[in-house]
């Protein structure tokens, strides 16, 4: 049976090897900018979600084409604003 220390030593030791092969940190990236994006497209308590826009960020030798999206919003007087788009990716988020 494990004691607790060797146990900490080993979680410790496979987050180290994971960080080193580089395969936590790609995961990570995309879920910044997935929450970045998500943010985008939704209106404030305030506002009412009237449309979602799109634009398609072309293809890079780094990454496939990707779809980007804005929220257009209405306030109680009636007047609708588009928050602006996210740049494009230079790499790929996931």
């Amino acid at each position: 049976m494990l004691t607790r220390k060797t146990r900490g030593r080993l979680v410790v030791g496979a987050v180290a090897m994971l960080l080193a092969a580089g395969l936590a940190l790609p995961p990570l990236a995309a879920a910044g900018w997935a929450q970045r994006q998500a943010k985008k497209e939704s209106c404030p308590k305030n506002k009412t979600l009237v449309d979602v826009d799109t634009k398609i960020c072309p293809a890079t030798p780094r990454r496939e084409a990707i779809v980007v999206k804005r929220a257009c919003c209405e306030n109680r007087k009636g007047k609708v604003k588009c928050k602006p788009f996210t740049k494009c990716p230079k790499r790929s988020p996931s």
